[in-house]
């Protein structure tokens, strides 16, 4: 199991967890955790409000045997090392901590703490995880679902959401600010813990900060993964009402034309703001995308595209790898077309995704 703190002797860990042969007993003496509830040592199950069994009210469970589950890819990116390095000792403290903060949900399934595996760049990693239980059903087409197991969250990321609050509203004044994330999404405040592109997310309406971790900002999102760190660099923020200017260069929260037709587009409002400004050339952001916009014959359109992608449904997909993708375009047709392989561990996307056209295409 991960590593155990305190009164750990063999595979019993006293109060918690119980050798195989006791599978599923209901654990006695423990009023502070629960009436009812089982751990199995063998299984890498600390905590559980059901007994581990393959069946529920005699209909089948998917992910029962936490031990013969699928390896989770969010980590996939990482080595064993690195992500080792940051999950909790669990203590009987942690778990009671964990404990408290699912039980003061204002719905509570039923849950369980565990270890499960996850995808490493080297191998796998074992990691504890909160698990929440789905009771099977018949739906309104009479097919039955099985009962199932699915990760909740990260034990390290209840007990950080349990330490540190949920934060605030990212953005200060979202009337005028659009915030784009221009990198990676990291696991862990490490430079060696992004998570590529399978795993991307940026800001979104549900994004909190809740701290500073030296060059990391600490965020979580309700929609999206919980917890997660970004980079303070790379997070650019756009004001909504006027072009933003950095390096030199526009950048807009609206596209300046809309399409009228298949092939046809026509100047949007703020197309035609830009156009009065004397803007010749903009761009818009979002996340891992970028699109240039330059005015040809009095009229906006697209000239360049550019974006990250990791080739995700490709049977050679890497998770170690992410790839730059350069589209030369005019009026929706590519006329050329790059794609750069960024060295593994090279997570500096805001240096090409920001850099000149010129440099981009190679002029």
């Amino acid at each position: 199991m991960s590593k155990l703190v305190g009164s750990l002797q063999g595979y019993i860990w006293r109060g918690y967890l119980m050798a195989g042969k006791n599978t599923n007993k209901l654990l006695s003496g423990q009023a502070t955790i629960s009436s009812k509830s089982y751990a199995y040592s063998a299984k890498e199950i600390y905590y559980s409000t059901l007994p581990y069994a393959a069946t529920y009210h005699k209909s089948a469970v998917t992910g029962y045997d936490p031990t013969k589950t699928k390896p989770e890819t969010s980590y996939g990116a990482i080595s064993r090392s690195v992500i080792s390095n940051y999950q909790p000792s669990m203590t009987k403290a942690q778990i009671q901590t964990v404990i408290a903060f699912e039980q003061a949900k204002k719905s509570v399934p039923d849950f369980r703490i565990v270890d499960v595996p996850y995808q490493a760049s080297d191998g796998t990693e074992m990691v504890p995880v909160v698990q929440v239980f789905s009771a099977p059903y018949r739906d309104l087409d009479d097919y039955d679902h099985d009962g199932k197991w699915t990760t909740e969250a990260t034990v390290r990321n209840v007990l950080l959401a349990q330490e540190n609050g949920s934060g605030k509203i990212f953005e200060s004044n979202p009337e005028a600010q659009q915030v784009e994330l221009v990198g990676p999404q990291y696991a862990f405040p490490d430079d060696d813990a992004a998570m590529l592109s399978s795993n991307y997310y940026g800001i979104d309406n549900t994004t909190r900060i809740i701290k500073r971790v030296g060059q990391f900002v600490m965020l979580s999102s309700r929609l999206k993964s919980g917890i997660f760190y970004a980079k303070a660099s790379d997070l650019i923020t756009l004001n909504t009402n006027k072009p933003t200017v950095i390096d030199g260069i526009p950048y807009v929260t609206s596209m300046p034309l809309a399409p009228a037709s298949p092939n046809h587009y026509v100047d949007t409002a703020s197309g035609k703001a830009l156009k009065a400004a004397g803007y010749t050339k903009v761009r818009t952001l979002f996340d891992d995308s970028m699109n240039e916009y330059r005015l040809k014959n009095g009229v906006w359109t697209d000239s360049l595209f550019a974006s990250f992608e990791t080739k995700i449904f490709s049977p050679d997909f890497d998770y170690r790898h992410v790839y730059f993708n350069v589209s030369d375009t005019d009026e929706g047709k590519i006329k050329s077309n790059k794609v750069i392989t960024l060295n593994e561990g090279n997570n500096d996307f805001k240096k090409l995704l920001m850099a000149p056209t010129e440099t981009l295409l190679g002029k």
